[in-house]
C-alpha cells in the first residue's frame, strides 16, 4: 500500500466492533486494518493521504472516539460514538442519538444529523451545524459559529465572541456568554442572548430576539418580529421598511432603550433613564420610569412617560384628542367624588395659544391654538383603575387648526 500513488478516488474506512477495513464505494474490501491503528487516532489522526485517496469516508459503527485529519469525513453511526475533525476541510458528522461531532480546526465542520445528537465548534473559524429536529450545535471557541438548520434544532454560543445562528423557520439560537451573539435569519426562527454584553438578532419575518442580561442588545428587523432587552443598559430594536408593520421592542431595565420605527409597532422602556421611540403610524411608546423618555413622531401614535421627570413627545394632535377622550370616559364613569385635579403650569413655545386655566376635573377643557404649533405644559390626573396618580413633567404636542 505504501508504494501506491495518491489518486483522486474516494475510499471508505469502516470500523465495527469486530473489524476495521478499507472499502471502495461499491463496498468491495480493499484491505483489513490493524485495530491498534484505529485506537491511536487521537495521537495520529487518520488522513486521506495515508490510504492513498483524495477523500476518506470513515464510518464508525462502534462506541469509539476517532480523530480525522486532512481529507477525511467522519460519521458517528452509533450511540456514544465521537468523531473529531482536526484539519481544515475535515468534517465530522453525528448520525445517531447520543453521538457527538467536533470541529477542532479552523475551516473544519461538525454536523449533528440525528435527533439527540450534538455538534461542537471548538476552534476559531470552525462551524457546528444542527441539521436534524432535536439536534443541537454549540460554538465553544472565540470566532466559532453554531448554526441551527433544521426545524426544532438549536444553536448555542457558549464563549465570548462566538456566534449562534438560527437559519430556518422553527430554529433557535442562544448566546449564553458575554460578548457572544445569537442571530435568527429566517421566518419563525428565534435568537436569545442571555449573558452580559451578548447580542441577539432576528432579521426576518416572524423572528424573535431576546436579550436578557446586562448590556445585551436585541434586534428584530422582520415582519411580526419582536426584540426584548430586559437588562441594565440593554437595547432592543424592532425596525424595518414599509412592509414590516408589527414589530415590538421592549427594554425593561434601567438605561435600556427600545426603538420601534414601523407602523403598528410598539416600544416600551420601563426603567429609570430608559428611552422608547416609536416613529411610525399607530405605534405606541411607553417610558414608565423616572427619567425615561418616549417619542412618537407619526400620525396617531402615542407616547406616555408616566413618571416624575420623564418626557413624552407625541408630534401629532391625536395625543390631545386621546387625553380628551380619556377625561370624557372618566367623567362618564359616574365617579362623584372626583379628587382635585388640574391642568396648568403651562408654558407656551413660539407664539402659540393654549387656553388652559386651572380647573376641577368636573369642568371641561377649552383649547385654542394656531396651526402647527407646539405647546408645553404640566398635567396630573388620577387613574381610578390602578388607584395611582400619573404625571408627566413635560409634554410636547404638534397641533393643527381645529
Amino acid at each position: 500500500m505504501d508504494n501506491q500513488n495518491t489518486t483522486t478516488e474516494t475510499k471508505i474506512l469502516r470500523i465495527t466492533p469486530s473489524v476495521a477495513q478499507l472499502e471502495d464505494l461499491q463496498g468491495n474490501i480493499l484491505q483489513e486494518l490493524d485495530r491498534s491503528r484505529i485506537l491511536d487516532t487521537e495521537r495520529s489522526p487518520l488522513s486521506a493521504g495515508e490510504f492513498h485517496c483524495e477523500r476518506l469516508l470513515v464510518y464508525i459503527e462502534d462506541d469509539l472516539r476517532i480523530w480525522g485529519g486532512k481529507g477525511t469525513k467522519l460519521y458517528a453511526k452509533v450511540n456514544s460514538a465521537r468523531v473529531y475533525a482536526t484539519a481544515d476541510g475535515a468534517v465530522a458528522c453525528a448520525q445517531a442519538e447520543g453521538s457527538g461531532a467536533y470541529a477542532q480546526a479552523e475551516g473544519s465542520g461538525a454536523y449533528a444529523q440525528a435527533e439527540g445528537s450534538g455538534a461542537y465548534a471548538q476552534a476559531k473559524g470552525s462551524r457546528a451545524y444542527a441539521e436534524a429536529k432535536g439536534s443541537q450545535a454549540y460554538a465553544r471557541a472565540r470566532g466559532a459559529t453554531a448554526i441551527a438548520v433544521a426545524k426544532g434544532s438549536k444553536a448555542y454560543a457558549l464563549v465570548r465572541d462566538s456566534e449562534a445562528w438560527a437559519r430556518w423557520n422553527g430554529t433557535e439560537a442562544y448566546a449564553d456568554c458575554e460578548g457572544a451573539e445569537a442571530i435568527a435569519l429566517d421566518e419563525g426562527s428565534k435568537a436569545y442572548a442571555r449573558a452580559g454584553g451578548a447580542k441577539a438578532y432576528a432579521d426576518s419575518e416572524g423572528a424573535e430576539a431576546y436579550s436578557d442580561c446586562a448590556g445585551a442588545e436585541a434586534y428584530a428587523r422582520g415582519y411580526f418580529s419582536k426584540a426584548y432587552a430586559r437588562a441594565s443598559g440593554a437595547e432592543a430594536y424592532a425596525e424595518g421598511g414599509e412592509d414590516i408593520t408589527r414589530s415590538k421592542a421592549y427594554a425593561d431595565y434601567a438605561g435600556a432603550k427600545a426603538y420601534a420605527r414601523d407602523p403598528d409597532s410598539k416600544a416600551y422602556a420601563r426603567a429609570r433613564g430608559a428611552r422608547a421611540y416609536a416613529e411610525s403610524t399607530f405605534s405606541q411608546v411607553y417610558a414608565t420610569a423616572e427619567g425615561a423618555e418616549a417619542y412618537a413622531e407619526a400620525e396617531s401614535s402615542y407616547a406616555y412617560a408616566q413618571s416624575f421627570g420623564s418626557k413624552a413627545y407625541p408630534f401629532d394632535d391625536s395625543w390631545l384628542a386621546s387625553l380628551k377622550r380619556w377625561l370624557r370616559r372618566l367623567l362618564r364613569s359616574g365617579n362623584k367624588s372626583s379628587p382635585k385635579q388640574y391642568l396648568g403650569d403651562f408654558a407656551l413655545l413660539k407664539k402659540s395659544r393654549l387656553e388652559l386655566s386651572p380647573f376641577p376635573l368636573a369642568n371641561w377643557i377649552t383649547f385654542s391654538y394656531t396651526e402647527r404649533t407646539r405647546v408645553r405644559f404640566f398635567y396630573a390626573f388620577y387613574d381610578y383603575e390602578k388607584k395611582t396618580k400619573l404625571t408627566i413633567q413635560e409634554s410636547i404636542a404638534s397641533c393643527t387648526q381645529s
